[in-house]
């Protein structure tokens, strides 16, 4: 039986699992976390796609494209049917990259099925001219495009402001991020990243904040950067209220913005909030935590790791018996999390973090000893809990 001869909806499937979009950095998922290079010393040969870019996947991803290749040349039905998938992805690095002939006559011919986009500012090359031609002749027509991810290093005069606010005015882009290299090639922070002042990422953030149009579009922002000013903060805490996930790592600290949440809280009521990670965030205080919780009434999915600051003071806190079924507790103004994951946190920021009700906790990265004193201290810590999982260290 040919192959094209299955139900549609078949065929579909196994597209899909031979393309395994989820081995992307995708934003709003794992794109925080996730090294778009790999380290010096861990090079490797370029994997080199139809249209010339290289994207350092694993080889299973490898193979699937290969064969979503392969499967496209065995009929123009298959044909028709691969090619969204094929240039769904589009991968611009201004290093590791080699002209290709034809690239921008491919290009032009494909940018319509292009969804996700990533552009590596990383070390100009012999080939800097090529890639911003690229930028300034493909990024306009790719109106279909729903998300836009950027990524720099320490030269930010090549990041691509201009084309990229001109994209997200076009209406169609959803999912925005912009990610510092040097923080995703380090698994600890490096307290010299706070004399990083990435002019142009914050400008084109600001511009993006103060836009109504282009800030009501955004559902998705991802921020990995090494600090963010006051102004830019404030104009993210106030007009980005269409969010739907947000994920920072590392952008607030202490030394530069207030703590997450002060008595004048500046941050706008947002109804479409339902996921909040917090990476490595130096002002986001424990103890406050939980007053984000409460504003965000809609949160589902809450991440905290890394969190707080060396000069942080435990408040010394002391639940009596039955204070979860007080009326002022969160559990009882806020519909529990369906996640909450902590990571990284210590004995009493943990027991700060225990008023927020979820139904599943997952920890990683503390110390299991801090853990057991937690839940012996207040039997009922996280209201509403039927499950608590993942892996500490004794």
């Amino acid at each position: 039986m040919s192959f094209d001869a299955l139900p549609p909806e078949v065929i579909f499937d196994v597209l899909e699992h031979l393309y395994q979009e989820q081995n992307a950095p995708i934003i709003g998922q794992k794109a925080a976390w996730t090294r778009m290079l790999p380290k010096p010393e861990e090079s490797t040969e370029s994997d080199e796609r139809s249209n010339g870019n290289t994207f350092y996947t694993n080889s299973e991803h490898s193979a699937g494209y290969l064969a979503l290749l392969a499967l496209r040349r065995t009929s123009r039905y298959l044909n028709d049917l691969c090619i969204p998938l094929i240039f769904r992805d589009y991968h611009l690095f201004t290093s590791h990259w080699h002209p290709v002939e034809g690239k921008l006559s491919i290009l032009r011919t494909y940018a319509k099925h292009i969804r996700n986009i990533r552009l590596v500012a990383n070390t100009p090359t012999a080939h800097t001219q090529e890639y911003e031609y690229i930028i300034s002749n493909v990024l306009p027509l790719c109106t279909n495009a729903t998300s836009l991810s950027l990524y720099y290093d320490q030269n930010l005069d090549i990041l691509p402001m201009k084309e990229s606010l001109a994209l997200l005015k076009c209406g169609t882009i959803q999912s925005f991020g912009i990610y510092s290299m040097v923080i995703l090639n380090q698994e600890v922070g490096n307290p010299t990243w706070e004399d990083k002042k990435p002019a142009l990422a914050y400008e084109l953030l600001n511009k993006l904040a103060q836009d109504t149009v282009l800030a009501s579009n955004l559902r998705i922002l991802d921020i990995v950067m090494e600090t963010l000013p006051t102004k830019t903060y404030e104009l993210i805490q106030t007009r980005a209220l269409s969010l739907q996930s947000y994920t920072i790592r590392r952008a607030f600290r202490s030394t530069i913005l207030d703590r997450i949440w002060v008595r004048h809280n500046r941050w706008m009521p947002n109804d479409n909030l339902t996921c909040l990670r917090l990476i490595d965030c130096s002002n986001a205080y424990a103890p406050h935590i939980p007053y984000l919780v409460q504003h965000f009434n809609s949160l589902r999915e809450l991440m905290v790791s890394t969190c707080g600051d060396n000069d942080d003071v435990d408040p010394k806190t002391s639940r009596q018996n039955g204070w979860s079924k007080e009326l002022g507790a969160l559990c009882n103004v806020h519909r529990p999390l369906d996640t909450f994951h902590i990571e990284n946190m210590i004995e009493w920021e943990m027991y700060e973090l225990g008023v927020i009700p979820a139904v599943e906790v997952i920890v990683t990265l503390v110390n299991g000893e801090h853990l057991k004193s937690c839940l012996v201290r207040d039997a009922e810590i996280f209201p509403g809990v039927k499950e608590i999982t993942g892996t500490v260290y004794l």
